[in-house]
Protein backbone atom coordinates (compact mmCIF):
# COMPACT_ATOMS: atom_id res chain seq x y z
CA UNK A 1 0.00 0.00 0.00
CA UNK A 2 1.89 3.52 -1.27
CA UNK A 3 2.28 5.42 2.29
CA UNK A 4 -0.44 8.13 0.91
CA UNK A 5 -2.78 5.43 1.27
CA UNK A 6 -1.43 4.58 4.19
CA UNK A 7 -1.78 7.90 6.20
CA UNK A 8 -5.05 8.41 4.23
CA UNK A 9 -6.28 5.22 5.87
CA UNK A 10 -4.93 6.45 9.33
CA UNK A 11 -6.80 9.37 9.15
CA UNK A 12 -10.45 8.27 8.25
CA UNK A 13 -10.16 5.07 10.64
CA UNK A 14 -9.71 8.34 12.95
CA UNK A 15 -12.99 9.36 12.17
CA UNK A 16 -14.78 6.15 12.11
CA UNK A 17 -13.60 5.82 15.35
CA UNK A 18 -14.91 9.04 16.59
CA UNK A 19 -18.62 8.37 17.71
CA UNK A 20 -17.83 5.49 20.27
CA UNK A 21 -14.24 6.71 21.05
CA UNK A 22 -15.93 10.45 21.79
CA UNK A 23 -18.83 8.85 23.89
CA UNK A 24 -16.24 6.97 26.25
CA UNK A 25 -13.09 9.40 26.25
CA UNK A 26 -14.31 12.68 24.72
CA UNK A 27 -11.10 14.52 25.52
CA UNK A 28 -9.61 12.62 22.65
CA UNK A 29 -12.58 14.25 20.41
CA UNK A 30 -10.55 16.95 19.31
CA UNK A 31 -7.15 14.99 18.64
CA UNK A 32 -8.84 12.40 16.34
CA UNK A 33 -10.21 15.28 14.27
CA UNK A 34 -6.37 16.84 14.20
CA UNK A 35 -5.31 13.27 13.38
CA UNK A 36 -7.70 13.30 10.40
CA UNK A 37 -6.66 16.39 9.46
CA UNK A 38 -3.27 16.37 9.80
CA UNK A 39 -2.86 12.91 8.01
CA UNK A 40 -4.95 13.80 5.51
CA UNK A 41 -2.91 16.41 4.55
CA UNK A 42 -0.11 14.80 4.74
CA UNK A 43 -1.54 11.78 2.47
CA UNK A 44 -1.56 14.73 0.00
CA UNK A 45 1.54 16.28 0.64
CA UNK A 46 3.35 12.37 -0.14
CA UNK A 47 1.32 12.17 -2.69
CA UNK A 48 2.56 14.87 -4.68
CA UNK A 49 5.78 15.26 -3.71
CA UNK A 50 6.80 11.73 -3.49
CA UNK A 51 4.55 9.50 -5.95
CA UNK A 52 4.72 12.50 -8.71
CA UNK A 53 0.66 12.41 -8.11
CA UNK A 54 0.52 14.89 -11.06
CA UNK A 55 0.84 11.98 -13.45
CA UNK A 56 -2.55 10.60 -12.41
CA UNK A 57 -4.77 13.75 -12.80
CA UNK A 58 -6.86 14.35 -15.76
CA UNK A 59 -9.10 17.26 -17.12
CA UNK A 60 -11.86 16.08 -14.66
CA UNK A 61 -9.66 15.36 -11.88
CA UNK A 62 -7.59 18.36 -12.51
CA UNK A 63 -10.86 20.32 -12.51
CA UNK A 64 -12.33 19.48 -9.45
CA UNK A 65 -9.29 19.07 -7.52
CA UNK A 66 -8.03 22.60 -8.20
CA UNK A 67 -11.05 24.08 -7.77
CA UNK A 68 -11.51 22.98 -4.18
CA UNK A 69 -8.53 24.82 -3.59
CA UNK A 70 -9.63 27.82 -5.04
CA UNK A 71 -12.85 27.77 -3.34
CA UNK A 72 -10.83 27.43 0.49
CA UNK A 73 -8.96 30.90 -1.00
CA UNK A 74 -11.96 32.46 -1.56
CA UNK A 75 -13.41 31.46 1.70
CA UNK A 76 -10.41 32.39 3.55
CA UNK A 77 -10.65 36.01 1.80
CA UNK A 78 -14.06 35.87 2.28
CA UNK A 79 -14.50 35.08 6.06
CA UNK A 80 -11.44 37.79 6.38
CA UNK A 81 -13.37 40.64 4.37
CA UNK A 82 -17.26 40.09 6.68
CA UNK A 83 -15.39 39.53 9.78
CA UNK A 84 -12.83 42.94 9.00
CA UNK A 85 -16.69 44.94 8.48
CA UNK A 86 -18.50 43.49 10.81
CA UNK A 87 -21.10 41.78 8.38
CA UNK A 88 -21.43 38.00 9.49
CA UNK A 89 -21.60 36.30 12.76
CA UNK A 90 -18.51 33.90 13.32
CA UNK A 91 -17.90 31.23 15.74
CA UNK A 92 -14.47 29.56 16.28
CA UNK A 93 -15.85 25.89 16.83
CA UNK A 94 -17.40 26.20 13.09
CA UNK A 95 -14.45 27.58 11.67
CA UNK A 96 -12.62 24.48 12.71
CA UNK A 97 -15.49 22.33 11.78
CA UNK A 98 -15.75 24.37 8.29
CA UNK A 99 -11.59 23.67 7.73
CA UNK A 100 -12.22 20.06 8.45
CA UNK A 101 -14.54 19.60 6.02
CA UNK A 102 -13.11 21.07 3.37
CA UNK A 103 -9.54 19.06 4.06
CA UNK A 104 -11.75 15.84 4.16
CA UNK A 105 -13.36 16.79 0.02
CA UNK A 106 -10.16 17.27 -0.98
CA UNK A 107 -8.21 14.45 0.67
CA UNK A 108 -9.66 11.69 -1.95
CA UNK A 109 -7.33 12.93 -4.81
CA UNK A 110 -4.55 10.30 -3.91
CA UNK A 111 -7.18 7.44 -5.32
CA UNK A 112 -6.18 9.56 -8.89
CA UNK A 113 -3.60 6.65 -8.37
CA UNK A 114 -4.18 2.96 -9.87
CA UNK A 115 -2.64 1.82 -6.72
CA UNK A 116 -4.10 3.47 -4.49
CA UNK A 117 -7.54 2.65 -5.78
CA UNK A 118 -6.91 -1.07 -5.49
CA UNK A 119 -7.22 -0.71 -1.86
CA UNK A 120 -10.89 1.04 -1.74
CA UNK A 121 -12.46 -1.83 -1.17
CA UNK A 122 -10.52 -3.13 2.06
CA UNK A 123 -10.14 0.21 3.59
CA UNK A 124 -14.40 -0.23 2.86
CA UNK A 125 -14.62 -3.23 4.50
CA UNK A 126 -11.92 -2.08 7.57
CA UNK A 127 -14.70 0.92 8.46
CA UNK A 128 -17.35 -1.37 7.73
CA UNK A 129 -16.18 -3.47 10.58
CA UNK A 130 -16.05 -0.73 12.80
CA UNK A 131 -18.97 0.47 11.95
CA UNK A 132 -20.72 -3.08 12.69
CA UNK A 133 -19.26 -2.97 16.34
CA UNK A 134 -20.96 0.73 16.83
CA UNK A 135 -24.05 -0.50 15.61
CA UNK A 136 -24.23 -3.41 17.89
CA UNK A 137 -23.73 -1.13 20.36
CA UNK A 138 -26.13 0.81 19.87
CA UNK A 139 -28.75 -1.98 19.17
CA UNK A 140 -28.13 -2.80 22.84
CA UNK A 141 -27.34 0.25 25.09
CA UNK A 142 -30.29 2.21 22.99
CA UNK A 143 -34.17 2.94 24.40
CA UNK A 144 -36.85 2.26 21.89
CA UNK A 145 -40.07 1.87 23.37
CA UNK A 146 -41.07 5.58 22.94
CA UNK A 147 -41.69 5.46 19.32
CA UNK A 148 -41.44 8.50 18.33
CA UNK A 149 -38.09 10.70 17.83
CA UNK A 150 -36.86 11.04 21.36
CA UNK A 151 -33.92 9.31 21.23
CA UNK A 152 -32.42 11.02 18.17
CA UNK A 153 -28.74 12.70 19.45
CA UNK A 154 -28.49 9.87 21.90
CA UNK A 155 -25.71 7.97 22.48
CA UNK A 156 -26.80 5.12 20.34
CA UNK A 157 -27.65 7.60 17.44
CA UNK A 158 -24.28 9.10 17.34
CA UNK A 159 -23.06 5.67 17.33
CA UNK A 160 -25.13 5.11 14.06
CA UNK A 161 -23.24 7.52 12.23
CA UNK A 162 -20.41 5.26 11.90
CA UNK A 163 -22.49 2.79 9.76
CA UNK A 164 -22.73 5.02 6.78
CA UNK A 165 -20.07 2.90 4.97
CA UNK A 166 -22.94 0.56 4.45
CA UNK A 167 -23.82 2.30 1.34
CA UNK A 168 -20.66 1.83 -0.84
CA UNK A 169 -19.79 -1.79 0.57
CA UNK A 170 -23.60 -2.63 -0.22
CA UNK A 171 -23.09 -1.07 -4.08
CA UNK A 172 -19.86 -2.65 -4.62
CA UNK A 173 -21.10 -6.26 -3.71
CA UNK A 174 -23.85 -5.69 -5.78
CA UNK A 175 -21.41 -5.32 -8.65
CA UNK A 176 -19.55 -8.26 -7.37
CA UNK A 177 -15.99 -6.93 -8.43
CA UNK A 178 -14.50 -10.44 -6.94
CA UNK A 179 -15.88 -13.07 -5.30
CA UNK A 180 -17.22 -11.91 -1.74
CA UNK A 181 -15.29 -14.05 1.48
CA UNK A 182 -17.38 -15.29 4.14
CA UNK A 183 -16.42 -12.66 6.25
CA UNK A 184 -16.84 -9.70 3.46
CA UNK A 185 -20.17 -11.19 3.48
CA UNK A 186 -20.96 -10.62 7.08
CA UNK A 187 -19.54 -7.06 7.32
CA UNK A 188 -21.36 -6.01 4.22
CA UNK A 189 -24.84 -7.39 4.65
CA UNK A 190 -24.98 -6.86 8.96
CA UNK A 191 -23.81 -3.23 8.39
CA UNK A 192 -26.87 -2.92 5.85
CA UNK A 193 -28.93 -4.58 8.63
CA UNK A 194 -27.79 -2.69 11.33
CA UNK A 195 -27.78 0.81 9.62
CA UNK A 196 -31.55 -0.13 8.35
CA UNK A 197 -33.05 -0.93 11.23
CA UNK A 198 -31.33 1.77 13.81
CA UNK A 199 -32.29 4.23 10.78
CA UNK A 200 -35.60 3.23 11.16
CA UNK A 201 -35.87 2.70 15.25
CA UNK A 202 -34.56 6.71 14.96
CA UNK A 203 -37.58 7.09 12.33
CA UNK A 204 -34.86 8.58 9.76
CA UNK A 205 -36.67 8.88 6.12
CA UNK A 206 -32.85 9.22 4.48
CA UNK A 207 -32.64 5.48 4.92
CA UNK A 208 -35.49 4.30 2.36
CA UNK A 209 -34.45 7.29 0.33
CA UNK A 210 -31.14 6.10 -0.15
CA UNK A 211 -32.21 2.54 -0.67
CA UNK A 212 -34.58 3.70 -3.65
CA UNK A 213 -31.54 5.24 -5.03
CA UNK A 214 -29.53 1.82 -5.03
CA UNK A 215 -32.78 0.19 -6.87
CA UNK A 216 -32.86 2.81 -9.59
CA UNK A 217 -28.86 3.97 -10.06
CA UNK A 218 -27.61 -0.11 -9.73
CA UNK A 219 -30.44 -1.72 -11.62
CA UNK A 220 -30.14 0.54 -14.09
CA UNK A 221 -26.41 -0.22 -14.32
CA UNK A 222 -26.75 -3.93 -14.57
CA UNK A 223 -30.62 -4.23 -15.71
CA UNK A 224 -33.11 -4.67 -13.08
CA UNK A 225 -33.99 -8.03 -13.91
CA UNK A 226 -30.74 -8.81 -12.08
CA UNK A 227 -31.06 -6.56 -9.60
CA UNK A 228 -34.25 -7.30 -8.30
CA UNK A 229 -33.12 -11.41 -7.93
CA UNK A 230 -30.58 -10.59 -5.65
CA UNK A 231 -32.70 -7.59 -3.95
CA UNK A 232 -34.80 -10.22 -3.06
CA UNK A 233 -32.46 -12.86 -1.48
CA UNK A 234 -31.46 -10.11 0.71
CA UNK A 235 -34.83 -9.19 1.64
CA UNK A 236 -35.46 -13.15 2.85
CA UNK A 237 -32.29 -12.75 4.98
CA UNK A 238 -33.14 -9.17 5.57
CA UNK A 239 -36.94 -10.28 7.27
CA UNK A 240 -35.16 -13.44 9.12
CA UNK A 241 -32.47 -10.79 10.98
CA UNK A 242 -35.71 -8.51 11.83
CA UNK A 243 -37.76 -11.36 13.21
CA UNK A 244 -35.08 -12.81 15.25
CA UNK A 245 -34.42 -9.15 16.20
CA UNK A 246 -37.94 -8.55 17.04
CA UNK A 247 -37.64 -11.78 19.24
CA UNK A 248 -34.42 -10.90 20.84
CA UNK A 249 -34.83 -7.32 21.46
CA UNK A 250 -38.41 -7.00 21.76
CA UNK A 251 -38.62 -3.92 19.58
CA UNK A 252 -41.76 -3.58 17.37
CA UNK A 253 -39.39 -2.90 13.97
CA UNK A 254 -42.85 -2.84 11.83
CA UNK A 255 -44.33 -0.19 13.85
CA UNK A 256 -40.91 1.66 13.53
CA UNK A 257 -41.10 0.64 9.88
CA UNK A 258 -44.65 2.35 9.46
CA UNK A 259 -43.91 5.72 11.52
CA UNK A 260 -40.75 6.47 9.40
CA UNK A 261 -43.22 6.03 6.06
CA UNK A 262 -45.59 8.53 7.14
CA UNK A 263 -42.68 11.17 7.96
CA UNK A 264 -42.40 11.64 4.30
CA UNK A 265 -45.84 12.97 4.59
CA UNK A 266 -43.76 16.13 6.55
CA UNK A 267 -40.76 15.70 4.01
CA UNK A 268 -38.98 19.17 4.08
CA UNK A 269 -39.00 19.34 7.92
CA UNK A 270 -36.38 18.34 10.34
CA UNK A 271 -37.39 17.94 14.11
CA UNK A 272 -40.49 20.37 13.44
CA UNK A 273 -38.65 22.83 11.43
CA UNK A 274 -38.92 23.07 7.59
CA UNK A 275 -35.68 22.61 5.91
CA UNK A 276 -36.61 25.03 2.96
CA UNK A 277 -37.31 27.89 5.65
CA UNK A 278 -34.06 27.14 7.24
CA UNK A 279 -31.75 27.85 3.48
CA UNK A 280 -34.58 30.99 2.96
CA UNK A 281 -34.43 32.69 6.67
CA UNK A 282 -30.27 31.58 6.82
CA UNK A 283 -29.42 33.24 3.00
CA UNK A 284 -31.98 36.27 3.62
CA UNK A 285 -30.25 39.19 3.42
CA UNK A 286 -27.28 37.73 1.12
CA UNK A 287 -25.91 40.73 -1.47
CA UNK A 288 -23.86 39.70 -4.69
CA UNK A 289 -20.82 38.95 -3.27
CA UNK A 290 -22.44 36.35 -0.68
CA UNK A 291 -24.12 34.39 -3.50
CA UNK A 292 -20.53 34.30 -5.11
CA UNK A 293 -18.52 33.31 -2.41
CA UNK A 294 -20.74 32.83 0.51
CA UNK A 295 -19.67 33.74 4.20
CA UNK A 296 -16.64 31.64 4.28
CA UNK A 297 -15.22 29.73 7.13
CA UNK A 298 -17.02 29.86 10.62
CA UNK A 299 -20.35 31.54 9.48
CA UNK A 300 -23.37 30.73 11.30
CA UNK A 301 -26.95 30.89 9.86
CA UNK A 302 -30.11 31.78 11.44
CA UNK A 303 -32.02 29.95 9.55
CA UNK A 304 -33.87 28.51 12.48
CA UNK A 305 -33.97 31.10 15.11
CA UNK A 306 -30.91 30.32 17.12
CA UNK A 307 -27.46 30.48 15.51
CA UNK A 308 -26.03 27.11 14.09
CA UNK A 309 -23.02 26.10 11.76
CA UNK A 310 -24.23 24.53 8.78
CA UNK A 311 -27.47 23.44 6.91
CA UNK A 312 -29.35 20.61 6.73
CA UNK A 313 -29.24 20.47 2.65
CA UNK A 314 -26.03 19.77 1.79
CA UNK A 315 -26.31 21.53 -1.76
CA UNK A 316 -27.66 24.58 0.15
CA UNK A 317 -24.80 24.53 2.95
CA UNK A 318 -22.28 24.67 -0.42
CA UNK A 319 -23.98 28.13 -1.40
CA UNK A 320 -23.93 29.00 2.26
CA UNK A 321 -20.63 28.49 2.86
CA UNK A 322 -18.47 29.00 0.03
CA UNK A 323 -21.27 30.72 -2.71
CA UNK A 324 -22.01 29.58 -6.74
CA UNK A 325 -17.89 29.16 -6.88
CA UNK A 326 -17.99 26.35 -4.26
CA UNK A 327 -21.92 24.90 -5.28
CA UNK A 328 -21.06 24.65 -9.22
CA UNK A 329 -17.18 22.79 -8.12
CA UNK A 330 -20.11 20.34 -6.25
CA UNK A 331 -22.42 20.42 -9.38
CA UNK A 332 -19.31 19.45 -11.59
CA UNK A 333 -18.14 16.41 -9.09
CA UNK A 334 -21.74 15.17 -9.69
CA UNK A 335 -22.41 15.74 -13.54
CA UNK A 336 -18.64 14.40 -14.47
CA UNK A 337 -19.56 11.13 -12.65
CA UNK A 338 -22.69 10.67 -14.16
CA UNK A 339 -20.84 10.88 -17.35
CA UNK A 340 -18.22 8.37 -15.61
CA UNK A 341 -21.14 5.97 -15.05
CA UNK A 342 -22.06 5.78 -18.63
CA UNK A 343 -18.31 5.38 -19.87
CA UNK A 344 -17.98 2.42 -17.32
CA UNK A 345 -21.41 0.98 -18.15
CA UNK A 346 -21.09 1.16 -22.12
CA UNK A 347 -17.52 -0.81 -21.19
CA UNK A 348 -18.73 -2.77 -17.95
CA UNK A 349 -16.26 -1.67 -16.51
CA UNK A 350 -17.27 -2.39 -13.03
CA UNK A 351 -14.55 -0.87 -10.41
CA UNK A 352 -16.07 2.55 -11.90
CA UNK A 353 -19.95 2.08 -12.35
CA UNK A 354 -19.65 1.09 -8.15
CA UNK A 355 -17.68 4.02 -7.55
CA UNK A 356 -19.93 6.40 -9.56
CA UNK A 357 -22.88 5.04 -8.35
CA UNK A 358 -21.69 5.53 -4.92
CA UNK A 359 -21.22 9.48 -5.44
CA UNK A 360 -24.34 9.93 -7.53
CA UNK A 361 -26.68 8.15 -5.04
CA UNK A 362 -24.94 10.26 -2.03
CA UNK A 363 -24.93 13.49 -4.08
CA UNK A 364 -28.54 13.15 -4.82
CA UNK A 365 -29.65 12.08 -0.96
CA UNK A 366 -27.60 15.59 0.03
CA UNK A 367 -31.02 16.98 -1.57
CA UNK A 368 -31.86 16.22 2.52
CA UNK A 369 -28.83 15.27 4.12
CA UNK A 370 -26.11 17.25 5.06
CA UNK A 371 -22.04 16.35 4.35
CA UNK A 372 -20.24 18.58 6.51
CA UNK A 373 -18.62 18.74 9.64
CA UNK A 374 -16.52 15.98 11.07
CA UNK A 375 -17.59 12.56 9.69
CA UNK A 376 -15.68 9.74 7.54
CA UNK A 377 -18.50 9.77 5.03
CA UNK A 378 -17.36 13.11 3.95
CA UNK A 379 -13.87 11.20 3.37
CA UNK A 380 -15.70 8.50 1.76
CA UNK A 381 -17.70 10.61 -0.70
CA UNK A 382 -14.08 12.26 -2.11
CA UNK A 383 -12.41 8.87 -2.23
CA UNK A 384 -15.31 7.65 -4.36
CA UNK A 385 -15.35 11.01 -6.48
CA UNK A 386 -11.68 10.87 -7.65
CA UNK A 387 -11.66 7.24 -8.06
CA UNK A 388 -14.81 7.46 -10.17
CA UNK A 389 -13.49 10.58 -12.25
CA UNK A 390 -9.99 9.16 -12.98
CA UNK A 391 -10.20 7.74 -16.62
CA UNK A 392 -6.52 6.00 -16.87
CA UNK A 393 -5.24 4.38 -19.68
CA UNK A 394 -6.45 0.98 -19.23
CA UNK A 395 -9.97 2.43 -18.41
CA UNK A 396 -10.05 4.45 -21.97
CA UNK A 397 -8.61 0.94 -23.63
CA UNK A 398 -11.18 -1.07 -22.47
CA UNK A 399 -13.82 1.54 -23.45
CA UNK A 400 -12.12 1.45 -26.86
CA UNK A 401 -12.09 -1.81 -27.08
CA UNK A 402 -15.74 -2.65 -25.90
CA UNK A 403 -16.51 0.32 -28.91
CA UNK A 404 -14.82 -1.44 -31.40
CA UNK A 405 -16.34 -4.67 -30.46
CA UNK A 406 -19.85 -3.33 -31.10
CA UNK A 407 -19.21 -1.14 -34.32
Amino acid sequence: MPLSCVLFTIGIISMQIYPSVGLLLPSLKQPLVFICVLFAGLAQFIYFTFENGKKNFNKNTMIYYFGMLFSIICMVFISLYNSGIGKSNYHSYTTIVDIVSMAMYTSGIIFTAKNSRMYTYKILLVLGAIGVVNGTLAIFSGDFTAFDRSNTWTNSYILWFSLFPWLALLVFSLFKLKQLSLLEKVITYFSTLLYLVLGMLFLKRIVLFELLLIVFVTGFAQGYGRFFKRGFIILIFSTIFLYIGDSLLDLNIMKYFELTINRFNEFDTVGGFNRVEEFTVGLSGFGLLDYLFGVGFGGLHFGFGDPRGNMHIAWANYLFKGGAVLMLIQFYGLTSSIKSFFKARESNNRNKLASSSVVIIWFISALINTFWGASAITMLLSMMLFSALTFNRNDELLLFRHRRFIY
